[in-house]
Order: C-alpha cells, then structure tokens, then sequence
C-alpha cells in the first residue's frame, strides 16, 4: 500500500504513517525524504490512514479500500498546530511547580471528533508539570476547543482488600481548577489556572471497642454521576484507609457535599455519613462504626441436606419513597478459559461484591453489617439462586434469618455476534427471566469475551436475552440488540445466539 504524506510547511524523514481498522492498527511506515511511506501486507477491505508528525497536528484520516492484490494510494495533509502556554498561581497568587496539568479535546468539537478513538474510544489527553515558575506547554495541538484542569496525585482505591488505580494513572482532575481555551493554528494559546484553596478532611473512626484500625474509607460527591462502568459501582470517589487509631484523612478536597462510606475491608455492605466541606484548610468528621450481624443457612430443597459452597451477599432492602439503595460494589474480570465442557466456558475473578460461602453444615454468618433491613441473595452454579428479604440488623445482635431452600438450575451457552453475523471481541449479555417481579434483583449483566458467554445457576423458566457492546469510554454501553427468548430446563444447558444492533 502508497501512503502519501504531504506537509505544506517542509517535509523530513522523521513523519509516522499507520493504517487503522477502527482502532486497531493494521501497520505503520515512516516516510522517507519525499514523504512517501509503504506499508506492505494489508489485508482487503476499508481501511482509513493516518498520519502524525511530532512537529505538526495530525492530518485528516483518508478512507481506502485495500485491494486483494496490488496498490492503493492514499494523500494526507499534516496541518498548522498551535500550542498552549500553561501558568498555574495559588489563591495568592504565587506560581505553583510540580503540579500536573491535564489539557484534553473537547467533545463534539473538530479537535476531539479529529482525536476520538485514538485511545480507545475517548478523546485525547496530554499532560504535563509546571516547572519552578509555574508553567507548563503543550503542542503541537490540532485547532480546536480545549479543556485545561489541575490534577490531584494518583490516590488508589480498595476494591476486595486489593488496591487498584481506576482509569490510568493521569489522576483526578480538580473540577475547578477546570478552564476552556481555544487553540489556533499557527498560535501559542496563554492560559492562567488558578489552584483554588482545597481542603484536608480528616476524623477518627470508632466502634464499639474503640478507634477502628484498618478501616477503609471512601469519599465521593453527594451527587457523583455514574461512571459508565456497568459492573462496578464505585461512586467515583478516592478511598483511604485509618491508622491504628483509626484516624483517616483526605488531602485537596474541593468544597461541596459528600459522601463517606466506611467499614471494615472485609466488610459486605459500608455504613454512610454525608458531609459539607467547606473551603477552609482544615475540616474534621469524626465517624462511628454500628455493626450487627447475620445469619443463614442454606438448603438443598430436594435432598433436605445442608448446602455448602453457595454466595452469600446482602443489599440494602428497598424502602418505597427512600430513593436508590447502596449497591455492592463489583467489578467482573473474565479470562478466556474453559472447563472441559465445551467452546467459550469463561472463568471469572469478582473484585469488590464483597461475599461469603457457606460451610459443611450450610451455614453463613455476615459480620460487620450497619444496622439497618437488608435483602439476602444466595447463588450457587448448579442451584436456582434464591433470596431472603426483609431481614432487620441491630447492632451487636446477631439476626438468625429463615432457612433459604435452593432448588435444582439449569444454564444458558450462547455466543453473540455483530449484526452482519460476524464474531464481536467483547460484548455484555444481560437476562431477566419473564415472571420476574418488578421490584426483583436483576442479574449482574455477564461479559461475553470473543463473544462467548456462559449464564449458570439458573432457575427453570422463559427468560429474555439481549446482547451490548462493551463500551468503557464515555456513555457507557452501546444500545442493545433484539431480545431472544430462552427455555431454561432444570439439569440442562440451552443455548442461544444473540445480535448486536446494527452501527
């Protein structure tokens, strides 16, 4: 494949030439004196081009058909960039160093439409750190409208009592430090950013016993919007955890109403307080941990004997005209294995959606739960999951809950593929069986990697099956595709194969 690439301020030997198929690269060139590149080995089919220069903004991609046998030509034009200079003061006025600035291509503008799907379907980011005086420069950029933030420092997250950095390492931007600016070719852009006066929560922990040591606390905005993630409900805020005295605290807070939620790592649901920062230096919020327990035992209703091995977890109970109820936060991470029972079986490790399992003699008791009424799901892979409802906790009592029976399940194999019938790498199956109840749990959605999925534990009846690309970016999931209607028999496996909704 000819690849031409033209400039029109001077042409060197350094230009870098890919040819993409959607996002994934399909093979680089760089061009040579005369600014031509070849790019051999391509298979058939569409195909855009794609042009960078570490001194220019990046061309317009150009659209070709990559013939079966012989060339196609391809001509592309690194544009003029502009650059933006950065100066960062405190509310004094002071320059501040070493902070990190994050500048990013505003969505539906030419710059983010022109950078959308370079980093997986989001728009571009760059970053830089001010230096003694404060400043910071970015460029080449592509014309266009830009937003320039302040970042915090990368803080991880407890997730299952592991620590986990979520969405990189470019860290939280200080929502308002944030300021617009345009970029034109040709031109340096000057923007000042102001660090505004942030503020140090901190408090003590204590129960019972005293300050509560090892406590994980999690802080996010009262009115956090969801992150897009369908499997993971973080509330998209920053976690600690307290000392041996139990003393927590979060650095650079902005003013504004937040949630804290806290509890033990091993904890299956977190106790919450709301708080008013304001935009002072310091701010304290001493927090008191009230814990009950329960316990259940489950059953296998056809032999009458003690069922071990089955998940236990608990969510709040849903209280007509109380709003949303706190969900258990998890996150699905599925590998492409099998379990000798056929193509596309995948294992799964669950991170956060803290559970436990039943013993020997069937029995589960759920420690450190605040008091409050708490719905019981219990899931076992060859069992129909069952549920206990209504369950009152009291702290420093233990409530004895009523036997759950769980009856014999059958499961759902299927596949889902594109609208034109071909494979999908990722996908997300959601199912809900036909008499559901309005008010019922819905299943966690199952990823389906490669396009294979495997839905176990199911009680016998219709269920509806409908498929959605997995989307990580911005907005989340794609639409779903048709629903397809499943016969689900106790001891059985059904299969299926669900359409994604043409693009």
């Amino acid at each position: 494949m000819l690849v031409h690439a033209s400039r029109s301020v001077g042409v060197d030997d350094t230009g870098d030439v890919q040819v993409f198929d959607g996002n994934e690269p399909l093979g680089s060139g760089t061009t040579d004196a005369e600014g031509l590149a070849v790019v051999a080995g391509l298979p058939a089919g569409p195909a855009e081009v794609r042009a960078e220069h570490e001194r220019f903004a990046p061309a317009l991609a150009a659209a070709v058909v990559v013939p079966a046998a012989g060339a196609v030509e391809a001509q592309l034009q690194l544009r003029i960039p502009g650059f933006v200079a950065v100066q960062v003061r405190d509310a004094a006025g002071q320059p501040v160093a070493n902070i990190e600035v994050r500048l990013e291509a505003r969505a539906g503008d030419a710059a983010g439409g022109m950078l959308r799907g370079l980093r997986g379907g989001g728009l571009e980011s760059k970053q830089a750190k001010t230096d003694a005086a404060g400043r910071c420069r970015f460029g080449p950029l592509l014309p266009g409208d830009y937003r320039a933030s302040l970042l915090r420092a990368v803080v991880g997250r407890s997730i299952g009592g592991a620590m986990f950095v979520i969405g990189g390492e470019e860290g939280e931007a200080i929502a308002s430090s944030a300021r617009d600016v345009a970029v034109v070719g040709g031109a340096t852009a000057e923007l000042e950013l102001l660090r505004p006066t942030l503020t140090r929560l901190t408090g003590t922990v204590t129960g019972a016993a005293g300050p509560v040591a090892g406590c994980v606390v999690e802080l996010a905005k009262a009115d956090a919007p969801a992150n897009g993630l369908p499997m993971l409900d973080l509330g998209g805020g920053r976690s600690v955890t307290a000392g041996d005295d139990g003393v927590y605290a979060f650095d650079d807070v902005e003013a504004g109403r937040y949630t804290l939620r806290y509890g033990r790592p091993e904890a299956l649901v977190m106790a919450r307080a709301e708080v008013t920062v304001a935009q002072e230096a310091e701010q304290r919020c001493d927090l008191v941990l009230r814990t009950g327990s329960l316990r259940i035992q489950a059953w296998d209703r056809a032999a009458a004997v003690p069922l071990a091995g089955v998940e236990v977890t608990i969510r709040e109970a849903e209280v007509p005209g109380a709003g949303r109820v706190q969900r258990t936060q998890m996150m699905v991470m599925s590998m492409g294995t099998t379990d000798g029972e056929g193509d596309g079986e995948m294992s799964s490790m669950t991170l956060g959606g803290q559970r436990v399992r039943t013993g020997a003699d069937g029995f589960a008791e759920l420690a450190d739960v605040p008091p409050g009424t708490y719905d019981v799901h219990l899931e076992h892979g060859k069992f129909a999951p069952g549920d206990v409802r209504g369950q009152v906790v009291v702290e420093r009592q233990v409530t004895e809950c009523p036997r759950a029976e769980l009856g014999a399940a059958g499961r759902v194999r299927g596949k889902v593929v594109a609208a034109d019938g071909s494979p999908v790498r990722m996908a997300l199956v959601r199912y809900v069986a036909r008499d559901a109840a309005a008010d019922a749990p819905r299943p966690e959605p199952v990823p389906a990697l490669g396009g294979a999925f495997t839905c176990k534990g199911l009680a016998p009846g219709k269920y509806t099956f409908k498929a959605q690309e997995m989307a990580m970016g911005p907005g989340g999931p794609g639409a779903p595709g048709p629903e397809v209607e499943v016969v689900v028999v106790a001891g059985e496996t059904a299969t299926a194969e669900l359409r994604l909704p043409p693009k």
